[in-house]
């Protein structure tokens, strides 16, 4: 009955020591994923910056495009209407 007693409390044991490995596992995993997020947040973030970059670009390509037009038209002696 004594080693009853002592298989059954080493295989207690040993189930928790599982159980607590699997729930540090499990935290590991969650702040893997909570990292993994905020990356995601930041490319977001970093996409948008960029995508409002070049729009600003593209503005100021046209406004330049628009001036060469107009000092074009100076330096002929024909004005341009832009």
């Amino acid at each position: 009955m004594a080693q009853v007693k002592q298989t059954l409390s080493e295989s207690i044991a040993r189930a928790a020591q599982a159980a607590m490995q699997f729930t540090a596992s499990t935290q590991q995993q969650l702040a893997g994923m909570d990292q993994l997020v905020e990356a995601m947040e930041s490319i977001k973030q970093a996409g948008s910056q960029n995508a409002q970059s070049t729009r600003r670009t593209d503005d100021a390509a046209r406004n330049l495009s628009a001036l060469a037009e107009r000092l074009k038209g100076l330096v002929s002696g024909r004005p341009t209407c832009r």
